[in-house]
This record gives structure tokens, C-alpha cells and sequence, in this order.
């Protein structure tokens, strides 16, 4: 899609077609909205649609509480075991939590 495209498209339209793509893991549109227009990162949208804290979600993956802050916030990358572990504790698709 180009950025012609994308002007053209109500933000629900652009949600709507990623939900269709998401494997049965859709966001609402608060949350995804949040996203999409980059407000927060995927990973953190996703733990408040859970309800989680850091803390619960870092217990629930079983990685360090400081670990999945920094992931968080763009200081360190992830290894791709621990974005295995917090999609599973998401129950969310890993592409869905990378920006």
C-alpha cells in the first residue's frame, strides 16, 4: 500500500485490514489506534490490553521485570527467546509486539 493509498483510508480501514491479518488477534481499536499512530510500542499496547503490569508480565514470560523495561522502552533489542516467551504470555502473534 502506498502512502496515496494510506491517505485515502480511515484509520479504522487501515486497523481493519491489519486485523484481517492478524491471525485472530485482533486489538480494539483504542489500543491499536495507539500503535498505529505511534503513541506507544506494540509491546506495551499489548500488556495493557492484558491488564498486565511489567512486573506480571516479565513473572508470566519468566524473564527479569528490568529486562522487559528496557525492551520496552527501545534500550536493548530482545533476544528472540524472550520475544517467544512474552508473545506466549500475551497470547499475541510475535510480530504483532515488534514496532
Amino acid at each position: 500500500m502506498n502512502n496515496a493509498d494510506m491517505n485515502n483510508m480511515d484509520v479504522r480501514d487501515i486497523i481493519a485490514a491489519k486485523d484481517a491479518n492478524s491471525g485472530g488477534h485482533a486489538l480494539p481499536t483504542a489500543y491499536a489506534r495507539r500503535i498505529f499512530m505511534e503513541i506507544d510500542p506494540p509491546l506495551t499496547v499489548w500488556r495493557d490490553y492484558r491488564g498486565m503490569t511489567q512486573r506480571d508480565l516479565a513473572r508470566k514470560a519468566g524473564i527479569a521485570p528490568g529486562y522487559l523495561s528496557k525492551i520496552e522502552n527501545g534500550k536493548k533489542a530482545g533476544s528472540l527467546d524472550a520475544w517467544r516467551k512474552l508473545a506466549a504470555a500475551l497470547d499475541a502473534p510475535i510480530d504483532a509486539l515488534v514496532a
